[in-house]
């Protein structure tokens, strides 16, 4: 009994990488690839079996994704007008199968909610609540110890403690999902037009009406660009009769992966500051002689291990100063317990994660201290002593009273911030990696605030759509 299992897929896989006509024929001969025109039939075969397992799938609960795609069509340039183009553009969608039922997804009491939600309230919506803070408190203080457990060796064993671990709050179930891709089409999906365009082809290929969609609500996770396309084709329509032709059954999220980028590009723009900057980003890169980080917009791999590379490193050494021994190897040597780790570790975040107050402003019309001292007084030997206006005398300058205000110290206070950004950051990746998604609905706050502080307005507002949808439009069922 003869088999094309192998061939058939290892001849795919000769044309999808872009093997040339000839050797395909030759591993033809040898058996062990199907002929090159054999390829393109079970190609086309494919695409169709494909397109079919994603119509069925468009009639139940499913995700929607879309986003452009650029196609290389030649390496050769052809020197004439009508030539076609070396690069081809279009969009590419993706259906997600996911188990609900279908009162889950439900449009009707959506769009009821919709027309009856209120505006955010910053203190019922935005504003972390006692519980989330409590969390958020406890998966900071974990962050830290996960530092002490990883990168000094004495403390390895602590890290199975089931005390030193992170509390679930709303844990995702980690199934593989069933991907449908569909047919790359060469609309333009980067205009209003094009998205709307795009979202009637992805339901003309797997043969779903307008009418068959009437009541069912489709969860689209997109990047910030393309889902404000999707805002902006939504009210160009408002006034179509059906809700599949005022695109009312896209319901928008945001990608984990793009806002942890954008979010760690706005840090670098707010904290990056020069390399004669102490406790500035860019001290710290040139410290661990980092490269390829000096654009606003680096590869997000690269920028997130330098970034978590600092944040270990300052917390290491917040360890070494807090622990109260000499070295670490004496502090496990004192077999010190997981309450013990947990409340140095809630010290540090007081002492090195929390912005410090500002500086009262002085009334006004008073002077500086020292204003009115005599200048170049000389001691009882004759020496003189520093006549700048406010130095201390030698007697007062170690007794505490006039030591030095430690609000003067802007590498302390930037550092300060600068490691309050990155434990959210890593915080957020881990949440992700985890799939608990309570994590990340605890921060959605703070994040929606230090995107608007780091000046990534858009994204800002993005988060601000969601939380609206999740607190006020989509209810516990679907959410």
């Amino acid at each position: 009994m003869r088999s094309f299992s192998f061939q058939a897929i290892f001849g795919l896989f000769l044309w999808t990488t872009g093997c040339q006509r000839q050797t395909i024929e030759a591993l033809h001969r040898c058996g062990l690839s199907l002929s090159f025109v054999s390829i393109i039939k079970l190609r086309g075969t494919l695409a169709d079996r494909c397109i079919d397992l994603a119509s069925e799938v468009a009639a139940g609960p499913h995700v929607l994704s879309w986003d452009n795609i650029n196609i290389s069509t030649s390496i050769f340039v052809e020197q004439r007008k009508d030539a076609p183009s070396k690069v081809q553009s279009g969009t590419f969608a993706v259906m997600y199968k996911i188990v609900a039922e279908p009162a889950q997804l439900a449009l009707g009491p959506i769009m009821g909610r919709a027309r009856k939600a209120s505006d955010l309230d910053f203190d019922l919506h935005i504003k972390p609540t006692p519980e989330q803070l409590a969390s958020v408190h406890w998966q900071m203080k974990t962050l830290v110890v996960r530092v002490l457990t990883t990168f000094s060796k004495p403390f390895v064993a602590y890290a199975a403690s089931p005390q030193l671990q992170h509390k679930p709050r709303r844990l995702l179930k980690l199934t593989k999902t069933q991907t449908y891709p569909l047919r790359v089409t060469t609309i333009n999906e980067a205009t209003v037009e094009g998205t709307i365009k795009v979202w009637i082809n992805v339901y003309e290929q797997t043969k779903r009406t307008a009418t068959s969609m009437d009541n069912l609500a489709v969860p689209s996770i997109n990047d910030q660009l393309t889902n404000s396309r999707v805002r902006g084709a939504q009210a160009l329509r408002i006034r179509e009769d059906k809700p599949f032709l005022r695109l009312s059954n896209i319901q928008l999220a945001y990608g984990a992966f793009h806002k942890c980028l954008n979010l760690v590009w706005g840090l670098l723009k707010t904290h990056q500051g020069t390399i004669g900057e102490l406790g500035s980003l860019k001290y710290f890169f040139a410290l661990l002689e980092k490269t390829r980080l000096a654009n606003d917009k680096p590869d997000y791999h690269t920028l997130l291990a330098a970034l978590m590379q600092v944040l270990h490193g300052v917390l290491l050494e917040a360890w070494h100063r807090e622990c109260g021994f000499s070295s670490l190897a004496a502090f496990e040597a004192s077999k010190p317990n997981t309450e013990a780790l947990l409340a140095i570790a809630e010290k540090i975040l007081l002492k090195y994660a929390v912005p410090m107050p500002e500086c009262p402003a002085p009334p006004k019309g008073s002077k500086p201290a020292g204003e009115d001292s005599e200048p170049d007084e000389s001691s009882e030997d004759g020496s003189d002593i520093d006549s700048r206006p406010g130095t201390p005398d030698p007697e007062e300058r170690n007794d505490g009273v006039n030591a030095p205000d430690p609000q003067d110290d802007c590498a302390h206070r930037n550092i300060r911030l600068l490691v309050r950004d990155l434990l959210y950051v890593a915080e957020l990746v881990r949440a992700i990696s985890d799939g608990d998604w309570g994590r990340i609905e605890d921060i959605l706050g703070q994040l929606t605030m230090m995107f608007r502080g780091t000046g990534s307005n858009n994204y800002s507002t993005e988060l601000l759509h969601f939380l609206r949808n999740l607190k006020l439009v989509w209810g516990d069922v679907f959410a």
